[in-house]
């Protein structure tokens, strides 16, 4: 009985997930309810301060409707000082459901 206590502790301490701060320079090209629908892997948290990683997204538009999206993870917490940035495109020809969707495979690559 002892054993399975053990093991049952030592099972929850290890099954916690990151928490993680999404900022975005245009929020209205974030779409929150679909990221964490997606990204179950992660806690979303609603303050920067207490996340494991704070992720910000920024947009750069071309005059030909193309845009340039950098993704920059920093990693705050048990992961201080871990920091990458990821840039992506999305041409002027993609629907808002295939940006959205891009977006997230680029921040999971991210995490």
């Amino acid at each position: 009985m002892f054993l399975l206590f053990i093991a049952q502790l030592t099972f929850a301490q290890t099954n916690t997930k990151t928490r993680v701060f999404v900022e975005c320079s245009q929020t209205w090209l974030c779409d929150f309810d679909y990221m964490r629908s997606e990204l179950g892997m992660v806690d979303f948290v609603r303050d920067r301060f207490i996340a494991d990683v704070h992720v910000q997204v920024n947009t750069q538009f071309s005059s030909s409707g193309s845009e340039q999206n950098s993704i920059i993870f920093k990693g705050q917490n048990i992961f201080l000082n871990q920091n990458d940035t990821l840039t992506y495109y999305n041409e002027a020809t993609m629907s808002d459901d295939d940006k959205r969707k891009k977006m997230v495979k680029y921040i999971t690559l991210g995490l």
